[in-house]
């Protein structure tokens, strides 16, 4: 199905052109899965904002692993290698890594559309992140310098909201497609969430890669006793963190610095056509 994906995304470049050209907006937000949404943005002289739904972490590790290709010095699957470039000493196995880095022809397709991603990403006005500055500091900032001279902007969006929802418990390392690297910024740097054991990146359900009794380990050690309440207690902070990021801190700054950008950039633009 990968490569009838791809091609439909790759469809809808022509019918969302012409809607733009009939509306005329001022700015283009795209997800990061339309990567011919910048050039787009261009031909129409309009700036693209290139949203990013995971997190500044998980971004900063994957282009080291992309610039650098440790995972090529790894003797076998299982054997770690150590991210270079990043804030923290980060490890990681080849089973761990997204499955566009394995030869194979679907893995190939998809290799050239991520490439097609960071090229976007790169070329693009700047960025809408789901994170904030305050929750991965270190992490914002290496993006930043990873950018050069691009701008970027960070963006709160519900998604975080609703992870700390409740007592705000997040169990790290199960899902359909086990996005490893996001659960890892989740559990081991932020530690409000604790590991099942899942030592693959997969997109296949129906493989195990979890047992139940590790599922059961796991949610005593998140129910139950001194680490608990610790995970609960550091959840809640950060959720008064994004609260505040939001309602008067980096994210709300932010937000409205770059509306005053674009609005500055759509004057100027207003000014170089009247003359």
């Amino acid at each position: 199905m990968i490569p009838k994906f791809l091609h439909a995304i790759n469809l809808l470049e022509q019918p969302f052109t012409e809607i733009l050209e009939e509306c005329q907006p001022d700015c283009l937000v795209a997800d990061m899965l339309f990567p011919w949404a910048t050039g787009v943005a261009s031909k129409l002289g309009i700036p693209r904002l290139y949203f990013n739904g995971t997190s500044f972490f998980a971004m900063c590790v994957l282009d080291s692993v992309r610039r650098f290709e440790p995972y090529k010095r790894a003797e076998s699957d299982f054997e770690p290698f150590v991210v270079p470039g990043l804030p923290d000493l980060i490890k990681k196995t080849k089973l761990q890594l997204p499955t566009y880095f394995r030869d194979s022809t679907e893995q190939n397709l998809l290799r050239e559309f991520m490439g097609q991603i960071w090229e976007s990403d790169l070329n693009s006005y700047g960025v809408l992140m789901n994170s904030f500055r305050e929750l991965e500091p270190a992490y914002s900032e290496h993006y930043r310098k990873k950018k050069e001279n691009e701008v970027t902007k960070e963006w709160l969006a519900e998604g975080f909201e609703k992870r700390m929802e409740g007592k705000g418990l997040i169990i790290r390392g199960w899902a359909p497609q086990l996005l490893i690297l996001e659960h890892e910024a989740v559990g081991d740097l932020l530690k409000i969430g604790v590991a099942v054991g899942a030592q693959e990146w997969s997109r296949h359900e129906k493989k195990i890669l979890v047992k139940k009794e590790d599922i059961e380990k796991s949610m005593s050690r998140l129910m139950v006793g001194e680490e608990a309440e610790e995970i609960r207690n550091r959840a809640m902070a950060l959720k008064e963190m994004a609260r505040r990021a939001t309602e008067e801190g980096s994210s709300y700054s932010d937000v409205n610095a770059l509306l005053e950008e674009l609005r500055a950039l759509k004057r100027s633009k207003e000014i170089a056509t009247s003359l």
